[in-house]
């Protein structure tokens, strides 16, 4: 025990600190760069957009960076260090978020000199928790090595801690053998402190930063504990992973200007959960390799992106169905069911349109691809819940087509789980204004062009969930069955103007949008489905094809449900 040491009369239990921060898009990417995490879900936009989180998010482990402000709050300068630190990732944090970090001593233990404090990141603006976590911190009599901030080197030639950069693996789960293992080396320098406490500055603000104008050695902790985050998305598995939660424990000293070596090692697969538990370890890169932090990371391997059948596989299998001189507008058609349901009729010959918001160049690959298979396409821009976007756009297809034959409702946001008492109403308007406005304003653009050329198809993209509500999408529910009112509605008052429209209502498709739905369920899905399969965009793909072919020119206002022999039963 150290006697009458100050930190006796700071930290007691039930002693607690918080403090707010902010990450934005260049923090995110300075510390892609200190780290060498350069995970496409948080650096690559397009990646991010067909992610299950529809954006790029926040590196689980940038917040973690503020953690020890919380102790410097209670101890001012008293020297401490870091013993252990552990975190659970709950929900992703989004670039401009306001977040709140709370820490709570729940053990002083004198004898050790050490404390133990419990801390959670949350969501500023409704309290939603993002991140729980566990930081054990000993007092030490010795005084703590200050480097002040002016004195840190400017040299900006080695901005990474990595000495060679990493390149992104795409791992499957089965691809992921037990014991598999990979390595990389690091050194710790005086710049890479001197980003940190930048990265600290902007967060939290100049103003906010009291006694941690000094950089101080857990700082350097922090640094060897966000390199968890590179062999997670760099390494195993990469590019699919979900980092669930991490700890570590720090066995010896840290020291600046030394090589090091981080390795990590598969200890356990789960197939239930498609889940990995690895072994970490970083040891001095010398002859004796004096172990520094032994831990263990657990993450979840989503699933690998499929890639769609191209344009002319699409053509071969399904051969001609007289969709030839047709121009379909589908709009949502940069991924999914919208990409092979594009797809799909310009192999059946139409001339079709590819409605995207964000993403422009893979929208341009589906073009072109349908062009190369021998039909017409074009992309346009424009996001269905501005009017005006939307009646730009088809003005740009009736200058190009003078037509429009078919109209595909495809447009969706996201699938999140939200539960109802935490969700906001604008949370369920953003789906409304997608799923429902956007119909609307489509429907009442085409029309007219449907009416002055004797008729026409219109085919909303719906779900089964509005039949078999799931526990936590209220708001996609809401809106899905919002469709379902528009689309019985429709089909009586156009029926005169023989404009038939239908939907089409599938079951769980495994696309982008699903990828949140944990393999447990998903799988649990599939075995009570009589097919014993999910249904593919393809299947429903065929679906609106089927409905908007000659073949159901006398049904209108009804539901195509693909269950894979699944109830309801119509």
């Amino acid at each position: 025990m150290i006697p009458n040491h100050p930190w006796t009369e700071s930290l007691s239990v039930d002693k607690e600190t918080q403090l707010s921060f902010m990450i934005n898009d260049l923090m995110v990417d300075v510390f892609a760069t200190l780290t060498g995490d350069q995970s496409s879900l948080h650096t690559d936009e397009n990646f991010g957009r067909r992610s299950l989180y529809r954006a790029n998010v926040v590196h689980g482990m940038l917040p973690l960076i503020f953690v020890p402000v919380l102790p410097i709050n209670l101890l001012g300068e008293q020297p401490w260090k870091i013993k252990f630190i552990s975190a659970r990732f709950l929900k992703p944090l989004y670039p401009g978020q306001s977040c709140l970090l709370k820490g709570n001593i729940v053990q002083v233990d004198q004898k050790k000199s050490e404390a133990e404090m419990e801390f959670s990141v949350e969501v500023k603006e409704n309290g939603m928790l993002l991140t729980t976590g566990k930081l054990i911190f000993t007092i030490s009599s010795t005084p703590m090595t200050m480097i002040k901030n002016s004195n840190l080197s400017s040299d900006q030639h080695n901005k990474s801690l990595l000495t060679n950069s990493l390149n992104e693996e795409n791992r499957s789960f089965e691809s992921i053998g037990n014991q598999e293992e990979k390595r990389f080396n690091f050194r710790p320098e005086q710049s890479h402190l001197k980003q940190l406490l930048e990265l600290i500055q902007t967060g939290i603000g100049q103003d906010n930063l009291g006694p941690f104008n000094l950089l101080q050695e857990p700082c350097l902790e922090v640094l060897f504990v966000n390199l968890f985050s590179t062999f997670v998305g760099m390494c195993i598995p990469g590019q699919p992973a979900t980092f669930i939660n991490f700890q570590a424990h720090f066995t010896n000293e840290i020291q600046l200007n030394r090589p090091y070596v981080f390795k990590g090692q598969v200890k356990h697969k789960s197939e239930a959960t498609q889940s990995l538990i690895e072994d970490i370890e970083i040891r001095e890169d010398s002859t004796n390799q004096t172990l520094i932090v032994k831990g263990e990371i657990n993450t979840r391997v989503n699933k690998l992106r499929q890639k769609s059948l191209s344009a002319r596989a699409l053509k071969e299998e399904i051969g001609d169905w007289r969709f030839r001189n047709k121009v379909v507008l589908i709009t949502g058609a940069s991924r999914g069911i919208g990409e092979t349901t594009a797809k799909l009729f310009g192999a059946l010959g139409s001339s079709v349109i590819v409605n995207y918001v964000q993403s422009q160049k893979e929208a341009e690959d589906i073009v072109k691809e349908i062009q190369e298979a021998g039909s017409e396409a074009i992309a346009i821009k424009a996001d269905v819940t501005d009017k005006e976007q939307v009646l730009r756009m088809v003005d740009e297809i009736d200058a190009n087509f003078k037509r429009v034959d078919i109209l595909v409702n495809n447009a969706v946001g996201d699938f999140n789980n939200v539960p109802f008492l935490e969700m906001d109403w604008k949370e369920i308007e953003k789906d409304l204004n997608i799923i429902v406005k956007g119909a609307f304003h489509c429907c009442q653009a085409v029309i007219p062009l449907m009416i002055k050329q004797g008729g026409g198809k219109i085919i909303n993209v719906s779900t089964l969930a509005t039949e078999i509500p799931p526990s936590g999408h209220v708001k996609y529910v809401i809106a899905k069955s919002g469709l379902v009112g528009l689309t019985r509605s429709l089909a009586i008052e156009l029926a005169k103007y023989q404009i038939q429209v239908n939907m089409v209502v599938p079951s769980t498709v495994e696309t982008d949008l699903t990828q949140g739905i944990s393999p447990i369920t998903m799988n649990d899905i599939k075995s009570r489905t009589p097919l014993k399969r999910h249904a593919t965009p393809l299947d429903v793909a065929k679906a609106i094809a089927s409905l908007a072919s000659s073949m159901y020119d006398f049904t209108t206002g009804q539901k195509f449900f693909i269950t894979g022999g699944n109830p309801p039963f119509n």
